[in-house]
């Protein structure tokens, strides 16, 4: 094959390529003999990765176990990607990445990886796909997943806070939305599940702006009813998954009061109430007198008719001091 950019396939002896201690000191029997069997059944998927060391032999850079396997099969040759022109130093970068991006799983991992190989001005995405065994057009997906990716959130996964599957969702939502997005889904501790949910239902077609803002905002609270709108979902579904969401909203909140006024309680009797917070501490004593006028108006299982609710507790039209619950 004609020579691309600095890498190169070729046809080499065995008795050329030289073992490299580093990749091959870590190899088991074991290894060697599961790459054996996936040799045999399906021939050699990715080619060994070489770099000339001397006039003659050329050492591993990828594909330790894959020689040991070809070595163990009695074979005397096969094609190999030969990298021109690189140092020692360089040699090992490459064939970190390399160890890396072979035996990675996740995309947006990959992708980084690619990145750094691209990085190189010498290599071209064709020499990266024929290092790794790859179409040139998987490479550039990957490529182009970095860049749809805001760097802001590149740095969140590369310093662990986000993990990289996460971050894949995440890179599906416009650019510049997804870093308070990714800080959102850290704090609130999002599983990757959930993001894929929230980001779907973001991308649907039918979704309304003030969804797609209650989603930016507060997945957390969003979550339900955008893993329920799934598409095939039932609207009964829908609003079953949503009123479940608002009860334990409810039992939430009753359980946080529950405890702040245990704790206001607490701490008053350790202490007199300062001049400065005195009033709020009367409005706040105010609201929860309403609560409980309001609940003793009420029918057990009757809901609080929207005209009873209002930020400031008035009712809306109604002159303030004419509450309804007094």
């Amino acid at each position: 094959m004609r020579p691309n950019g600095r890498c190169h396939l070729e046809p080499l002896a065995l008795a050329r390529i030289v073992d490299n201690p580093l990749l091959s000191a870590a190899l088991t029997d074991r290894d060697v003999q599961h790459c054996f069997r996936g040799i045999k059944q399906y021939g050699l998927l990715s080619p060994l990765v070489l770099h000339r060391s001397d006039g003659e032999h050329y050492t591993v850079l990828a594909g330790a176990c894959e020689l040991q396997a070809l070595r163990k099969m009695k074979i005397k040759q096969t094609d190999a990607v030969v990298v021109a022109g690189i140092n020692d130093n360089q040699a090992h970068q490459l064939s970190l990445h390399l160890l890396s991006l072979r035996s990675t799983k996740d995309s947006l991992t990959e992708a980084f990886l690619v990145q750094k190989l691209l990085k190189d001005p010498h290599l071209s995405q064709a020499d990266v796909a024929l290092m790794v065994g790859r179409s040139v057009s998987w490479v550039s997906k990957r490529a182009l997943l970095v860049e749809r990716l805001d760097p802001t959130v590149q740095a969140l996964v590369m310093d662990k806070v986000l993990p990289a599957r996460t971050a894949q969702e995440i890179a599906k939502l416009p650019l510049k939305f997804q870093h308070s997005f990714a800080v959102k889904v850290i704090s609130e501790s999002m599983p990757k599940s959930a993001v894929e949910h929230l980001v779907a239902a973001y991308n649907r077609g039918d979704t309304t702006a003030a969804v797609k803002r209650h989603i930016l905002e507060s997945p957390k609270q969003a979550l339900p009813y955008c893993a329920a709108k799934k598409a095939g979902s039932k609207p009964e579904q829908s609003l079953g998954s949503s009123r479940l969401a608002k009860e334990k909203q409810l039992y939430s909140y009753i359980r946080l009061l529950f405890k702040v006024t245990n704790d206001l309680e607490a701490l008053w009797a350790e202490m007199t109430i300062p001049e400065h917070v005195r009033d709020s501490f009367g409005k706040a004593l105010e609201r929860l007198c309403r609560l409980q006028k309001l609940e003793s108006i009420l029918a057990p299982g009757q809901a609080l008719n929207e005209s009873y609710v209002d930020p400031q507790g008035f009712a809306p039209g109604q002159k303030k001091g004419d509450r309804y619950a007094n």
